[in-house]
């Protein structure tokens, strides 16, 4: 995108309802490094997990020997969440006027980013019928 794109984009973002979509690779949205990865192969890991690319299943196998993951696993997984610094660019982004935001990762990186500006709903994919009606 060039800049008068992305100039045109904030303006339309500013003054019209906006919904505001993140995946689960968010986090390497602007650098193109996964720093979620990067941080948990460095810490979890030993750096011995593939960095050519985010392999998450070779990720996940290495954290814990090829057995299923843990409670323990996923709480030292979140401990390093927490440790990675505030991203300028995220909070940036999260204070514009959006209508809404649907992510598929809420994590400790988003959360820090909004901090009280947004309230986090659940939604309930029990409750949804097959033709999309609730």
């Amino acid at each position: 995108m060039d800049t008068q794109m992305i100039s045109d984009l904030i303006g339309r973002i500013k003054s019209e309802p906006s919904v505001l979509f993140l995946g689960q690779h968010y986090l390497r949205s602007m650098t193109g490094e996964d720093c979620f990865y990067e941080a948990v192969n460095n810490k979890l890991c030993g750096g011995n997990a593939p960095t050519e690319t985010s392999n998450y299943k070779e990720l996940w196998e290495r954290i814990n020997g090829g057995k299923p993951l843990t409670s323990t696993n996923f709480s030292d997984m979140y401990q390093v969440v927490c440790d990675i610094p505030t991203l300028d660019w995220l909070r940036s982004i999260l204070s514009m006027r959006w209508g809404m935001v649907f992510t598929s990762a809420v994590d400790a990186c988003l959360t820090r980013c909004v901090g009280t500006n947004f309230t986090f709903e659940t939604l309930d994919y029990t409750k949804i019928a097959l033709d999309g009606n609730i």
